[in-house]
């Protein structure tokens, strides 16, 4: 579990190092997109997962691994297509004050960088730490506080969108 805060912080990092230049219009943008794109892996990634899982015949202990390659799979190719037409929409990348553009991309990044790790941290929570591959016990209550602190704002999307399924 240590490990896992571990990586979330790192993915937090990056988020941040990546996005703190682009701006507050690509980074408004890439917000929307990592949301809708999240709102939309979920679901489909299950169906992808299990359709996958039901052809390859894994055994019951790995079963996950085909859920989470799902989920992922369609979250890069929306997020992929998303960004493609957003691009092509918007070419003319929209100006702001210069001050604006600079505090509103940093701020705008940090809310990037958080929505992303979100994603990360719902992934890792609802698919092999409840398979049970990854034992949430064995973590320190901060480990684990800091593991549903981290997952928090997608998972509040994902309750909200699609109810409490």
């Amino acid at each position: 579990m240590g490990l896992l805060t571990l990586l979330l912080a790192f993915v937090f990092f990056a988020g941040v190092s990546m996005t703190v230049n682009e701006g507050l219009w690509n980074n408004t943008i890439a917000v929307f997109i990592i949301v809708i794109a999240a709102l939309i892996s979920v679901p489909w990634g299950y169906v992808l997962g299990g359709a996958i899982a039901i052809a390859a015949q894994p055994s019951d202990e790995h079963v996950w691994a085909f859920f989470f390659a799902g989920v992922w799979g369609v979250f890069a190719l929306s997020a992929i297509i998303m960004r493609l037409i957003a691009d092509k929409l918007s070419r003319v990348r929209m100006r702001f004050l210069p001050q604006l553009d600079k505090i509103g991309g940093v701020l705008m990044g940090l809310v990037v960088a958080t929505m992303f790790n979100s994603f990360v941290a719902v992934t890792l929570v609802m698919l092999p730490l409840q398979a049970g591959v990854w034992k949430v016990e064995e973590g320190s209550p901060r480990q684990q506080k800091t593991m549903s602190r981290a997952a928090a704002p997608i998972y509040t999307a994902l309750t909200k969108f699609y109810g409490a399924e």
